[in-house]
């Protein structure tokens, strides 16, 4: 009996987690969808498309850490410089809508905006 109401928990999770995916992916602006398949395609300019796709005579090194190739790989998760900062911003930003949109589904009460909605502990 345990074991079926943790499976319907987990699944009442899974619909809500795919509920609250759908709308942050319906909020995506027409000009950016073009440049998130470039980056999947791997067909942003980088320093490496330029050098080994176009054939152009550019450093392939990262501009920035110049240690490793400057792939969309590498720039979007692999770069020393850039996970510094801007991975964990990236990172707490992502979760901030996350839980803005958790905050929402449950009508829990939230600010208007995502991107000034704050995490507050729950009082038990």
């Amino acid at each position: 009996m345990m074991m079926i109401i943790l499976l319907l928990l987990l699944l009442i999770i899974i619909i809500i987690i795919i509920i609250i995916i759908s709308h942050i992916a319906g909020d995506i602006k027409g000009a950016t969808e073009p440049k998130i398949v470039a980056a999947q395609d791997q067909a942003i300019c980088t320093n490496y498309f330029e050098n080994k796709i176009l054939k152009e005579e550019t450093e392939s090194k990262c501009r920035l850490c110049k240690q490793h190739e400057e792939t969309t790989d590498h720039l979007t998760s692999g770069c020393p410089i850039l996970a510094k900062n801007e991975y964990l911003m990236r990172h707490d930003k992502f979760y901030t809508r996350l839980h803005y949109s958790i905050c929402k589904a449950l009508d829990t009460e939230t600010t208007d905006k995502w991107y000034i909605h704050t995490h507050t502990q729950a009082s038990v």
